[in-house]
């Protein structure tokens, strides 16, 4: 009965957005990786074992025009059984305003081009420190502003409370945490060369708690295609906190990537990163190098990746290498 029930309840919501909205869209993927590597150490690495883990992510959106003009569109994530990244927008013109989470990632954008998984995510239990966007907020719910011209697209986000829990039932202050707030600012555009990608943002929040400790991050990058070779950089610096994002006065951490890729046909692709993290006070940086094959087969790509880090977490002579073999499926 409770089954029927619930299942009744579904398909009403389901008739309910379907009516609501004049354009329904779903799409998901899923993501198999399977891989092995060791626990980096300064001598006598332990290998962890071969491993099979999933990622499964599906989103569901809507688009409706409204009478005033504007068009609405709404959006949400289920990732790993867990809700994430819901957000509305109303659009008019080239300018939308937006409330939510992950609406525009204008603080969590990587320049630096992959053939699958960006070095920060691929590295299979290496736990490297690499974050080229260690300070984000972008996954906070706040409200926010975005223009998009022929240059490039620009964008604001303020989010009232950072760290906070994005599942918190229906606006009830009482489930979240009483933190700081946050500012991000970004660019991310073309500046009308073909070929140019530009990615500069900033943000400030203050540290989960509601003091006046303050965290900032700049990061600026760029990568550039030329046929079938892609070519690209970034920095990001965070002022004012450790490799945890622990606010430490005085403390920068700093997050350098280079990298390429090239497309040997329409298939098949290589690719290569370098990543550097150094840290106020640290004996050495934290150098990771990262080199990807991957095959498209059409909706589903396959890669071998191998990532190999040195001085894990600016610690001198904690190294360790990593491999895995990722599919992943989209519909």
């Amino acid at each position: 009965m409770k089954k029927l029930l619930v299942t009744s309840a579904l398909a009403g919501s389901l008739l309910v957005s379907a009516s609501a909205f004049a354009e329904i869209s779903v799409k998901g993927y899923v993501e198999t990786t399977l891989g092995s590597g060791e626990t980096p150490a300064t001598s006598n690495q332990v290998n962890q074992g071969t491993s099979i883990g999933y990622e499964t992510g599906v989103t569901f959106s809507g688009k409706k025009d409204l009478d005033n003009g504007m068009s609405m569109t709404t959006k949400a994530t289920l990732e790993d059984a867990t809700l994430i990244d819901q957000a509305m927008s109303f659009s008019t013109g080239a300018t939308t305003v937006f409330i939510g989470e992950d609406f525009h990632g204008l603080d969590d954008k990587q320049t630096v081009p992959a053939v699958a998984n960006n070095v920060e995510d691929g590295n299979k239990g290496l736990g490297i420190s690499y974050n080229n966007n260690a300070a984000t907020i972008h996954g906070d719910s706040g409200v926010g502003i975005v223009n998009k011209s022929d240059m490039g697209t620009v964008a604001v986000m303020y989010v009232p409370k950072v760290g906070t829990d994005n599942n918190a039932n229906d606006s009830n202050p009482s489930k979240q945490a009483k933190t700081g707030s946050g500012l991000a600012i970004g660019f991310q555009g073309s500046l009308g060369v073909e070929g140019l990608g530009v990615n500069l943002f900033r943000t400030e929040k203050d540290t989960d708690s509601l003091d006046a400790s303050e965290i900032t991050m700049t990061g600026f990058g760029a990568n550039y295609t030329y046929g079938s070779l892609t070519v690209g950089a970034q920095r990001t610096t965070v002022d004012d906190a450790n490799l945890s994002e622990a606010f430490v006065a005085g403390t920068e951490s700093e997050y350098t990537s280079y990298g390429a890729t090239y497309a040997v046909n329409d298939a098949l692709s290589l690719g290569v990163q370098y990543a550097e993290t150094s840290l106020t006070g640290a004996a050495s940086d934290e150098e990771v190098l990262s080199y990807t094959v991957g095959y498209n087969l059409g909706g589903q790509v396959i890669s071998v990746q191998f990532t190999d880090v040195e001085n894990k977490g600016t610690t001198t002579g904690v190294d360790g290498e990593a491999v895995e073999l990722r599919i992943k499926s989209s519909f």
